[in-house]
């Protein structure tokens, strides 16, 4: 019954890129139903709305490669007076995921807006890729160059930038770092390379780094990975499931309806497991209208070769003269655990299909300088960010952590 379910929602899975895209060119029911304004709102639009002094520092970050990054920053609540001894904490999304799946909940149950009012400057990284860093001083998001890279390219270019431009902003010397999913492993990856005293605490919310025991719908689609990648790099030149109004028509005519919400939430699960029993059901619309965020095929290939080889390493171009053009090794640099000598906090999750509990073992044995191990029972990937019991499972310990840190 567990594979059928699996095979259900990749097949569901597929299906929505088509569904979305279809809507997003015109395709609208003859039937209105209420509508959630935050359906239609941006980053900053949405901490307003929630009561929030929000700005965004749109293509200003740019990557040594020619990406141009967009930051957001949640400074407050809108009406008090700024003070600017706040220290600022970077928060880093996952994959196909943006700086705006922080903040989906209302504000007592968003993690962002809960550091925010513990005294926080909460800052926020983008990724190449999604709707908020869409731009290339060269390409064009509709060229195959644009979408060539993986978080591999994250972690050398993008995540550097985006922490000097927090602190040079803030005059802070360093900061915490949070990252969901993707958002710890270009962590780990940037910390195992560089050494750096500019993260001063390594907080893992479903971390990846080892993917030997994956389970749910990616499991199913590894085998063929090959011809599902040349599939969507030849229909979408490379990108994967990108952002566009079609996610909007999803939320507003899918989602909202009491007949067809369970098909909504088995597309938007689709990608991190089975929905949990702490949605916050009401906000199923926002959810689905900023979700998916995009990323690259070349991203999810290297996913898929992390799951084949049960190890972490650069991408594998497929031959040893591949390798050596790009590495100046016959194969890609292989990572491991114990070159992450920055402070980790990790919390991991029961019923996590992605970062498994057996992958998050090998991070447990193997960390040097593991602070905090925090292991939720009951909860699955997704909860890190949307879970209605958030505050009191982990927000309030990551407050108590990086204050005492």
């Amino acid at each position: 019954m567990g594979q059928f379910i699996n095979l259900l929602l990749v097949i569901t899975f597929l299906s929505s890129t088509f569904l979305i895209s279809a809507a997003g060119h015109g395709w609208k029911p003859t039937y209105r139903l209420h509508e959630d304004p935050e359906i239609y709102m941006n980053f900053c639009q949405i901490a307003n709305y929630q009561g929030f002094y929000c700005e965004e520092y749109k293509n200003q970050v740019q990557t040594t490669d020619g990406y141009l990054l967009t930051i957001h920053r949640i400074n407050g609540r809108l009406g008090e007076t700024r003070s600017a001894s706040r220290k600022p904490v970077f928060l880093q999304h996952g994959l196909i995921s943006a700086s705006i799946h922080f903040i989906m909940n209302p504000a007592n149950e968003s993690l962002p807006f809960i550091l925010s009012d513990a005294g926080y400057d909460v800052w926020f990284g983008n990724s190449r890729g999604n709707s908020y860093s869409l731009k290339h001083i060269k390409y064009n998001n509709r060229q195959k160059e644009f979408w060539d890279f993986s978080w591999q390219e994250m972690a050398l270019y993008d995540l550097p930038v985006s922490i000097d431009f927090v602190l040079n902003k803030t005059g802070a010397q360093s900061m915490p770092y949070i990252g969901h999913s993707q958002g710890t492993l270009i962590g780990f990856i940037h910390q195992a390379l560089t050494k750096s005293n500019k993260i001063s605490h390594l907080i893992a919310l479903a971390p990846i780094f080892h993917l030997g025991h994956i389970e749910g719908p990616y499991k199913l689609l590894i085998p063929f990975k090959s011809i599902l990648g040349k599939i969507f790099e030849d229909i979408t030149n490379g990108s994967f499931l990108p952002w566009n109004n079609g996610s909007q028509w999803e939320a507003t005519h899918l989602c909202n309806h009491p007949l067809l919400v369970d098909i909504c939430k088995a597309v938007l699960f689709a990608t991190c497991g089975v929905d949990s029993k702490y949605l916050n059901q009401t906000r199923m619309p926002v959810y689905a209208a900023h979700t998916p965020e995009g990323c690259s095929v070349k991203d999810i290939l290297h996913y898929a070769q992390m799951v084949v080889s049960g190890n972490c390493s650069f991408y594998d171009y497929g031959t040893s003269e591949r390798n050596m053009r790009k590495y100046n090794q016959s194969r890609p640099p292989l990572f491991t655990a114990q070159e992450i000598t920055t402070p980790v906090t990790i919390f991991s999750a029961e019923h996590d299909t992605l970062a498994n509990p057996v992958d998050v073992q090998y991070l447990r044995d193997n960390l040097p300088n593991l602070i905090n191990d925090v292991y939720i029972q009951d909860w699955d990937h997704a909860d890190f960010i949307i879970a209605i019991n958030l505050p009191t499972k982990m927000a309030r310990l990551i407050v108590d952590i990086i204050k005492s840190a």
